[in-house]
């Protein structure tokens, strides 16, 4: 299957650099030059999604003829792997589309994929940064104009393609005993490919993979500044999209933070302020934010499937220690420790509750210690004015310390200058606070906390 065999290519050969083209049907979307939608995923901790597009990059500027940038080709990769997958989830249910014959979800599927040698296409970097400083992006063009309308969406240029150099096959069969096995090779020094198999029956599915077929990506995001000129973004860590003066809505409320949060939200007075007080605590001792989110994570999940379960004591301590700032939160979660039977009981119930306070946990976990101790030390006179300065600088608008609305942070020295400072703004010219570049995650988290604790 094309899906689980690019997916392995990635993990093998460069996570983190290259995406996997998502099937076979779009994978001449996937050649240099060709524009691919980011989208950012609603809550910060998710993997953003890409949807490569029938565009190439020329064909959505105010220039429409095609841009001469150098275009070069060398050997990436010799690569053929064999690899084990039990019919569940996402890949288990594309897995039983393509055979005849009913699965388990405790059947295997062995898919060997013989990819062969494996080029890489690249543009040269430089000569199309230059290229593009030259040229504007067509803002009246239908398709840019959806893609301005959502704020989370941004446009990017795919700038090299990983393909095949020869036919190349992907075999499936059903129930095969073998161990999961990786060649790749360097390279020049060639691996000899067997494709031959047997595709008699329905256990057994060969396909042929054409020579020159796109199996991975790189890109670079773009900039488009508000009559859309184009800045193509290669240090690591900063941000495309549209300048928000191109942007039709607002800035206002996050509704996916509202989602998220909204068995918070619906609490008593009384009960969120005891949450605040027992979050804002645990934020003294940060090493225990990751241990927490994975408990309340799997108190989450023990509610929703009417479940129980419990660990002993000993088991706890040993994962989250002695501090009795930790069991009061639990506690407030609806933890039961058990004293008689040293034991730590888990909730039975608020399962909507559990999971925005999951919600906030995964956010706390983006931000880094001395963030965490300084976020403890703010309170709610100082919540509407950072959410204010976050909101802005989550799409890269910079702020005047004069701005009424951070009237009540600059009116005398308090938690949340420590807080802006530890988060990374800069000042300059004395009064205009500068977002950092590259610290999206730490931003929205921040965003989030504080929504949740004082909003």
């Amino acid at each position: 299957m094309f899906e689980a065999s690019v997916s392995q290519f990635v993990k093998s050969v460069g996570e983190g650099t290259l995406h996997a083209v998502p099937n076979l049907d779009s994978a001449e979307n996937c050649n240099p030059l060709h524009v691919v939608v980011k989208k950012r995923r609603r809550w910060c901790w998710q993997s953003p999604k890409y949807e490569p597009t029938e565009f190439v990059l020329h064909e959505l500027l105010s220039d429409t003829q095609p841009i001469e940038a150098t275009i070069t080709t060398r050997e990436l990769v010799t690569y053929n792997k064999t690899s084990k997958f039990t019919v569940k989830g996402d890949i288990g249910a594309q897995l039983k589309s393509i055979f005849k014959v009913e699965l388990k979800g405790s059947d295997v599927v062995v898919i060997e994929s013989k990819f062969g040698s494996i080029s890489k296409v690249e543009t040269n970097i430089p000569d199309l940064m230059d290229l593009l400083n030259k040229k504007s992006l067509n803002l009246q063009h239908e398709y840019v104009k959806q893609v301005r309308q959502h704020p989370r969406k941004l446009l990017c240029v795919v700038v090299g393609t990983a393909q095949t150099q020869s036919d190349s096959t992907i075999h499936t069969h059903l129930d095969a005993e073998i161990d999961d096995t990786v060649v790749v090779s360097p390279p020049g020094t060639g691996v000899d490919i067997d494709a031959s198999g047997s595709v008699g029956d329905d256990k057994d599915k060969m396909f042929v993979i054409p020579k020159g077929t796109p199996l991975a990506y790189n890109i670079c995001e773009l900039k488009v500044s508000s009559i859309g000129k184009l800045e193509l973004l290669v240090e690591e860590g900063l941000r495309g999209g549209f300048d928000m003066d191109t942007v039709d809505a607002p800035v206002g409320e996050d509704s996916g933070t509202e989602a998220g949060l909204k068995g918070i939200r619906v609490l008593p007075d009384a009960d969120q302020q005891t949450l605040t007080r027992a979050v804002l605590n645990v934020c003294d001792s940060p090493m225990s934010i990751k241990p927490l989110r994975k408990m309340i994570k799997a108190a989450y999940f023990t509610v929703d499937t009417n479940s129980s379960k419990s660990i002993t004591q000993s088991d706890f301590d040993n994962l989250l220690g002695q501090d009795d700032n930790i069991k009061e939160l639990l506690q407030v979660l609806g933890f039961v420790f058990q004293v008689e039977d040293g034991t730590v009981k888990y909730p039975t119930s608020g399962a909507d509750f559990l999971a925005s306070v999951w919600f906030l946990f995964e956010a706390l976990v983006e931000l880094e210690a001395s963030q965490l101790l300084a976020l403890k030390d703010c309170n709610s006179n100082v919540s509407t004015p950072l959410l204010y300065l976050l909101q802005k600088s989550l799409v890269s608008k910079e702020v005047s310390m004069d701005d009424n609305g951070l009237a009540v942070i600059y009116s005398e020295p308090n938690a949340a200058q420590t807080l802006i400072n530890e988060l990374g703004f800069q000042i300059r010219n004395r009064n205009t606070l500068v977002p950092p570049a590259g610290r999206v995650n730490e931003l929205e988290a921040a965003y989030i906390a504080i929504y949740a604790l004082w909003n």
